[in-house]
């Protein structure tokens, strides 16, 4: 895809059968190369907002609540979505990308948006009234937020009573690392309101809690609710794994502005393949190094096009020695066959060759592997005779060869420093910056054993300096009469000014223990971890915790709302009450409504 792109790694010492000298690189000095910014700038750009190509990675709440009916007939289940061509050519490389990536989205929300719909439709329902397909997680709490480089994540703490069972999570597919949750308010119960989140990180230590704890990601910052008193209903649909097709719809979006080298084939429908550029330009080829002895000078220089030999002496069958061929003189090979026939071998030694052929300039060979076990098991060959490899993406079980080639492992061993000029350090510190903004912003909720700062009130602008000056002044005369507790006024003039009114809030939700029995486990541990690292694209290993500063919430002291009074009229009395200017001279019945509404 990206043929202009040269090769960066230093090349290592290859075995003498490739016949080449050892070249010996010297680092240079950091040059800043803006193109990666310059390409994400212009990827930025989008043609119309309600171009598909414009569409967020991640499911909106009108989606999952079936709000948008773009797609939908009137009064109808059926989604209007341009069927795949199976025969045929299509219009042009913009109308199979968008077929696409509309039935994969669709494919891929459609669970979620029907697991959604049924817990609308039976609010109160245990998971087992709807077969397990759908998880169910009450008495969802926000308890805390953490500034991490990936993003910030709010953590929350949830029951497991209508689970039915107790979840072994080592073994568990709930909630792993990229999976799709809908929460709601427990009030509302989607009727009108979503918040898509997905999960950050699941380390154990928290899941074993009573209750449980697990970060998320919440997909819009408009959505998120630190409100820590918030009681909210989760949702997992639990068939699917949106984040195994996330990657490939923010893939089909990209490919609108980038090179389609097999478009001839899967968008033209054209049936012939013709060799690459690189061979139809230069065919002769040194396919020596898999030969059974490769001093044959004969096959140096093969024409892999007109002039393949005929029984070369190598280990490959004819059928192996067939696919070879086409792999390396095709632009797209399809090999195919049962276990056991050599499709690996094949494609070793098709890399082999590639290797042995390569020019300094050449841009590197990108393998790519359906899982991240069949990547470790193509390289552990390929590190036999190419050392200098780099290995991308997820976990790998392989802790000798491969562990040591990863990108995070290459880039550790380099200690390459930071071109002047590149947008890191600036962009940390401008996170560090919004950091301790939203920490401040965020203290009325940092647990504490007082009640709000009236101060703080006052910089926020919710009490002007008259109503804070005569918070404080009416607190100190009630404590020189006697008539006050000195600590209480000292520590929060509210102590005095709220009487008993105020009622304390626990900082985190009280342990359950329901009696339940084990739930079946789902996976081996290292089934799910594998399941988890095939979808993480950081370079570390350690995505199982989110690595930055997190800051506990609490609500500390609450006054608890009056029966039959709504959240509208605690807002409208406290706004009447805060305009008289000496907060001592609001009525002692609505003290309670002002600290609601200020809290």
């Amino acid at each position: 895809m990206n043929e202009n792109l040269v090769e960066r790694f230093r090349a290592g010492g290859r075995n003498s059968f490739f016949g080449r000298q050892e070249v010996q690189f010297y680092a240079m000095p950091q040059q800043l190369n803006t193109r990666i910014r310059e390409y994400f700038t212009d990827a930025a750009k989008t043609v119309s907002e309600s171009d598909w190509t414009s569409r967020p990675e991640i499911p909106t709440s009108a989606e999952v609540l079936d709000e948008e009916g773009g797609n939908s007939s009137s009064g109808s289940d059926i989604i209007e979505i341009v069927p795949n061509k199976r025969y045929g050519a299509w219009g042009s490389k913009e109308a199979y990308l968008g077929a696409h990536y509309e039935l994969l989205r669709e494919d891929a929300v459609k669970p979620l948006r029907d697991a959604v719909g049924v817990v609308r439709g039976m609010p109160f329902a245990d998971e087992n009234a709807l077969n397990g397909a759908v998880g169910i997680y009450d008495k969802v709490h926000v308890c805390a937020f953490t500034a991490s480089t990936r993003g910030l994540a709010i953590r929350i703490t949830f029951s497991l009573q209508r689970t039915g069972k107790k979840i072994l999570w080592e073994q568990s597919k709930r909630l792993i690392s990229g999976s799709l949750v809908v929460m709601t308010p427990a009030q509302d119960i989607f009727k009108s309101k979503a918040i898509v989140a997905t999960v950050a990180a699941r380390p154990l230590d928290g899941l074993n809690m009573n209750p449980p704890e697990i970060d998320l990601f919440v997909a819009r910052a408009e959505e998120m609710e630190l409100d820590p008193a918030m009681e909210f209903v989760m949702v997992e649909e639990r068939t699917g794994f949106y984040e195994a097709d996330r990657h490939t719809l923010l893939a089909l979006q990209k490919m609108t502005g980038e090179p389609f080298p097999l478009s001839d084939h899967l968008v033209q429908a054209e049936t012939h393949i013709p060799p690459p550029g690189y061979i139809q330009e230069a065919p002769k080829l040194d396919i020596s190094s898999v030969l059974r002895n490769n001093k044959h000078e004969a096959y140096e220089a093969v024409d892999i096009i007109n002039a393949w030999p005929s029984q070369p002496p190598s280990d490959l069958d004819a059928s192996q020695l067939a696919a070879l061929q086409r792999i390396l003189a095709k632009r797209l090979a399809i090999v195919q066959g049962p276990p056991g026939t050599g499709k690996t071998h094949v494609s070793v030694e098709a890399i082999k060759v590639m290797l042995a052929n390569r020019k300094v300039d050449d841009p590197p060979i990108i393998i790519a592997c359906q899982t991240n076990h069949a990547l470790d098991q193509i390289l552990r060959h390929i590190a036999q005779f190419e050392p200098e490899f780099v290995r991308l993406g997820g976990r790998s079980k392989d802790r000798d060869v491969i562990k040591k080639r990863s990108l995070h492992a290459v880039k550790e061993e380099m200690e390459v420093t930071p071109p002047a000029g590149c947008l890191k350090p600036n962009a940390r510190k401008k996170m560090k910056a919004l950091e301790k903004e939203m920490a401040l912003i965020m203290t009325p909720l940092k647990p504490s054993s007082d009640p709000l700062d009236f101060r703080m009130l006052e910089s926020f602008g919710l009490l002007t300096k008259n109503q804070a000056d005569s918070l404080e002044k009416g607190a100190s005369e009630w404590v020189q009469a006697a008539l006050g507790n000195p600590n209480s006024a000292r520590s929060s003039p509210f102590n005095v000014w709220m009487g008993n009114a105020l009622s304390s809030v626990p900082v985190k939700q009280q342990p359950e223990e329901f009696g339940f029995e084990y739930e079946e486990a789902d996976l081996a541990f290292e089934q799910l971890k594998e399941i988890e690292a095939e979808n993480q694209t950081k370079d570390d290993e350690d995505f199982e915790t989110l690595r930055g500063e997190t800051y506990p919430l609490a609500d500390n002291f609450t006054y608890k709302k009056p029966p039959g009074m709504t959240e509208a009229k605690i807002h409208e009395t406290a706004i009447a009450a805060l305009k008289q200017q000496d907060m001592w001279k609001i009525a002692e019945p609505h003290r309670g409504v002002v600290y609601r509404y200020l809290q």
